[in-house]
């Protein structure tokens, strides 16, 4: 598509100003005054994870307990968790290196580790997509993705889903052509990391390319067999048996989280969670009933989702489709995740593009790619603002079906789900899927 030279210079100054005001936010995450932003950073949990690791201390320690520990004095910032740290053993292991900086060294170490994995994300999926992109333009899409909200969530806080997308990008591409140990690896890699993309193994093994379900296994098990020796066996075992359900318990009604696990507490189960912007009354109230959702909608939507893959024609849809399932599938997704989506978007935008852009599927794909990627903090807050009143404890209490403002990413995956099936079996495409 050639665009006219009033709307590249549109996009320009769409870009330039993307840059600018992201570079803004970027260095206010780093300031102390007057508010405490570089140690609200996410990334303090990895930190934390790696002087523990380095000294052979109990990674798995509340988090205000380890910033004492391992800060002096202990900084204001880090006082909104009260739980351990919420990631695997291995990526305490992997944390390590970040022990050898003073922690605003570390932060910006990996700021600029994610800005660089950004940029190649962005060249994987250009060479993916295929043609002669000029340098001008790859500049141009980086600045533009800048402005995207899940993307400025992530550099902000220093979270790990760029780390997770250039996990996830080589493993497509390898298993697309057959690679499947290779592919496999990766996919194991980013299992271990956190737990995304899980159910593209089920999906694996029901196709029977053991190889990459073995790979993934291989890589998994190792590097938790690693983490084990270099923590130790019961900071692990207490990790799965403990850690993990109970953080996952504590945040289930937070209104940012969107995973299928919610549904249940919201709809039965009385607030006795954490919260950020408001919390939802529920219109009934049975703590057994919101127990057994929380437990049975994930098994629906794992087996709805790796039906619909099984049906697909396409290894692209059926890949993409377990994409967007793996967010919402575990315990806790948060807005940041919906970078991970890169690749199911990127396959129906190639798709639209060499079908003529229908206008229906256009019109799905515009609206759902503008749910995923609004800043769910500014829609979350205006919900808040609006609809929220505080009750006698000052908590912001949200009427129910307002409430369900926190399920616009929810949606918008599916929406990539029925595109990436309804998009299937455009001759052309199919034999430049081929060509790879």
């Amino acid at each position: 598509m050639t665009l006219s030279p009033t709307m590249r210079n549109f996009l320009w100054f769409i870009a330039v100003v993307s840059g600018l005001v992201a570079g803004k936010q970027l260095v206010e995450s780093f300031a102390v005054s007057p508010i405490d932003e570089l140690h609200r950073k996410d990334f303090i949990q990895e930190y934390v994870f790696a002087r523990a690791v380095v000294a052979g201390e109990n990674p798995y320690l509340p988090i205000p307990e380890m910033v004492v520990r391992w800060f002096d004095p202990a900084p204001d910032g880090s006082k909104i968790w009260a739980h351990p740290a919420p990631h695997t053993p291995v990526t305490a292991v992997l944390s390590a290196p970040f022990a050898l900086l003073d922690y605003p060294s570390a932060a910006l170490a990996w700021l600029l580790f994610e800005l660089v994995l950004l940029a190649i994300a962005w060249e994987t999926l250009i060479r993916w997509w295929g043609g002669d992109v000029p340098w001008s333009t790859r500049i141009l899409l980086y600045l533009l993705s800048l402005s995207l909200g899940p993307l400025i969530q992530e550099l902000y806080f220093g979270n790990l889903s760029l780390i997770l997308l250039a996990l996830l990008l080589p493993a497509w591409l390898s298993l697309r052509k057959n690679s499947d140990w290779v592919g496999g690896a990766w996919l194991g890699l980013a299992i271990a990391i956190k737990l995304t993309g899980w159910p593209i193994v089920l999906w694996l093994m029901a196709k029977m390319r053991w190889r990459a379900v073995v790979a993934a296994g291989l890589v998994v098990v190792g590097l938790h067999l690693v983490a084990v020796a270099v923590i130790g066996m019961d900071h692990v075992i207490d990790y799965y048996r403990r850690i993990g359900p109970s953080i996952a318990r504590e945040y289930r009604q937070h209104d940012g989280n969107y995973s299928l696990w919610t549904i249940g507490p919201r709809l039965f189960l009385p607030f006795h969670s954490v919260f950020n912007n408001f919390v939802a009354d529920v219109p009934f109230d049975n703590r057994s009933l919101a127990e057994t959702l929380s437990k049975v909608a994930p098994l629906i939507g794992v087996a709805l989702g790796l039906a619909v893959a099984w049906r697909c024609r396409e290894f692209d849809s059926s890949f993409g489709i377990l994409v967007c399932l793996s967010l919402p599938v575990n315990p806790v997704a948060w807005d940041h995740s919906l970078l991970m989506i890169s690749i199911p978007i990127a396959i129906v935008l190639k798709r639209l593009s060499l079908q003529n852009w229908p206008r229906w599927e256009t019109t799905v794909a515009v609206i759902a790619f503008a749910l995923a990627m609004f800043p769910q903090k500014a829609y979350l807050s205006a919900a808040a603002r609006l609809f929220a009143t505080p009750n006698e404890s000052g908590i912001r209490m949200m009427p129910f079906f307002p409430a369900l403002i926190t399920y616009v990413p929810l949606t918008s995956l599916i929406a990539w789900i029925v595109l990436l099936k309804r998009t299937e079996g455009n001759p052309k495409e199919e034999m430049r899927s081929r060509l790879g």
